[in-house]
Parts: C-alpha cells; structure tokens; sequence
C-alpha cells in the first residue's frame, strides 16, 4: 500500500488494475470530481512485461493530460526518427510535429506507470497497493455494489462503490465475475523474447521484419534501449526446449540480419566489422547482450570480458502459457565491444 488509506468506505467507482489503463482512468475521473480507489495487487512502481514503445496516439494522450512534460524529464529520449528493415532495405520516416506531438517516447514502465499513479493521486485518487481483489460484492438482488478485496496478510473486507471498472489486463478477474461477453477473439498469436542493451546513440525505433519472423530496438532510459525478437508461439517454444533465452533470441536475429551472425572464429570477433557501413542494431545487441557467469561476463566468440557492472537488465520470455526471466549482459561505457562483420 503506497500510504495509509482511509479504506473501508464508499466510493463512487472502483478501479481494479493500477497500471497504465487504471491509473488513466482514475486520473481522468478524479479530476472531474469523482471519488476513486484503485485497487492494484503489485507494489508501487513495479515492473511488468510490455515493450513500451509509444506512437503517436499514445503521446498525445499524455500531451493532453499534461504529463508527457513528467515523461521527458525521466529521461527517455525523443523519438523524432523511425526506420523501417525489410531484409536488406531499409526506410526510414521522419516524424513530423503534429497537434502538439513533437516527438514520441518509450519509457520504462517503471517510470511511466509510477508518474501516472502520482498525477491521479495529485487530483484526489487514492490507491491501495498490494491489494487483490477476491470477488465482486453483490446486493440481494446481484448487482455489483463493490469488491471484495485482500491484502497481503490475508485479512480480508469489502470496498463498496456505485462502479467497478475492470482494468486487470488479460484474464480479467473482473471479466469473469460479471460474465462479461467475448467481443473480439483473435485466433493467432505470437511469441517474444526481449532483453535491455545499451544503446545511448540509437536514433530512433528500428523495426525488422523477415520470413515469419520480426524483431524491434526502442530507445528507453537510461542509455537502454529494448531489443526484441517475434516469431510464432511454436517457433519460439521449440528454440527455447534446448536453448538459454539469450540465445534464442540471437538465432532469431541472426534469421533476420545476417549482421547479427557469429563469426567463424575469435580472431574474426576481436577483428571488429569487415565492411565499412556499422553493425545493425540488432545485431549489435545480439552481441553485446551474451554473456555467462556472475559478476564477469563474457561475450561468445570473442577475448572481450566486461567488468564494473552498474547494471544487469534483464530478459523476459512472453508467450501463450510461458514467461521466464534471465540475466542479460551488462553496460560498460569505458569500452565499447567489437561486433562480427556480415557473413
């Protein structure tokens, strides 16, 4: 719980899910006067699964809610440059300032979950977290008055309330209790894996695409950008019956930039790039992103060992019935690595 409530009254509305979707809503409400509390079972500030790239769309909201100031000054960059792989063609797309939008961002949702939760509070929201919400509260008749919420110590009591809006994402518990219908089914889905690499002087988001496969790089804070790999739930499943996360992800984007290819042998690594034009970005995260052990990491294929680790991002799988985590690489802004050429 991010301070002491005074909890166990009536509200006007309910708000289950405290990340982006409900601390919005709530921040929207409570500006209009309306008595909310945000009901959210993670703790304040906590990470989730999610690439967080934002288009224009979504920047445009925070200009109007007046926050995207409180993004830019988390120090995501600006996103002012898009470009666009299509095997060995590339185009890029220079984003033009429109309807207040000058430039798009990709914060952490670290930063931008947390920078939502304070404006909504600033208007007068209040939030529990480390709240779970266990059942809709009901009247005799069956209409949801409220909910029945627990916190971590297992105590258990009933919040009541004219509204309940449900923003706890996928398998929505709130969904569920009130029987709400299915409006669209998708009958696909695919897979990823994603990790964070350095990447200070990326000059915008990259998207990749290849036979079956794609794969992005997004600029986000502190000097990281986040790099992923796509591809089919079954594909992805099969590599990572045999394989470490990392290295996954780096067949996936040696499928789609041969750049990103491990040379034949290690005095071709600590050679550096055989062609004048630089590395890709994937490729350079695929290789930067390797390592093995603790404290010392050591990428494949070359003599290069990274010491003085302020920072081990991490790397997360998320798929149909299947997310893991894993240490990844390390930032090391004394010395950069050598990448392998094109093969």
């Amino acid at each position: 719980m991010s301070a002491p409530l005074d909890l166990r009254r009536s509200w006007d509305v309910i708000i289950i899910g405290g990340r982006v979707a409900g601390a919005s809503t709530a921040l929207l409400l409570a500006r209009a006067g309306v008595r909310v509390l945000v009901v959210e079972r993670a703790r304040r500030g906590s990470d989730t699964v999610s690439t967080h790239a934002l288009m224009r769309g979504g920047v445009l909201q925070l200009h109007r809610w007046g926050v995207l100031d409180r993004v830019a000054a988390t120090g995501a960059p600006p996103i002012r440059r898009v470009t666009f792989h299509y095997g060995r063609d590339s185009m890029p797309v220079t984003l033009k300032p429109y309807a207040g939008v000058e430039a798009l961002y990709a914060p952490r949702r670290t930063d931008l979950d947390a920078l939502l939760v304070g404006a909504a509070e600033e208007a007068g929201a209040r939030f529990g977290f480390g709240l779970a919400m266990t059942d809709m509260a009901r009247d005799r008749a069956g209409r949801v008055v409220g909910a029945v919420v627990r916190d971590h110590l297992g105590a258990t009591w009933t919040e009541r309330a004219g509204l309940v809006v449900g923003a706890d994402g996928r398998s929505s518990l709130v969904a569920t209790q009130v029987g709400a219908p299915t409006v669209v089914a998708g009958g696909h889905a695919a897979a990823y894996v994603y990790g964070y690499w350095p990447a200070a002087d990326l000059d915008g988001y990259h998207w990749y695409y290849g036979d079956g496969l794609s794969a992005g790089v997004i600029p986000t804070n502190d000097g990281l950008a986040c790099v992923f790999a796509a591809g089919p739930a079954a594909v992805l499943a099969a590599r990572m019956r045999h394989s470490r996360p990392l290295d996954a992800a780096r067949e996936l984007l040696v499928r789609i930039d041969c750049r990103a290819h491990r040379p034949h042998s290690r005095r071709a690594a600590r050679a550096g790039p055989i062609l004048p034009r630089p590395a890709s970005p994937i490729a350079t995260a695929a290789w930067t992103g390797l390592g093995a052990g603790r404290g010392r990491r050591v990428v494949e294929g070359s003599a290069v060992h990274l010491r003085n680790h302020r920072r081990v991002p991490r790397c997360r799988v998320g798929g149909p019935g299947r997310r893991r985590r894993c240490g990844v690489g390390s930032r090391d802004a004394d010395r950069p690595l050598p990448l392998p050429g094109r093969t």
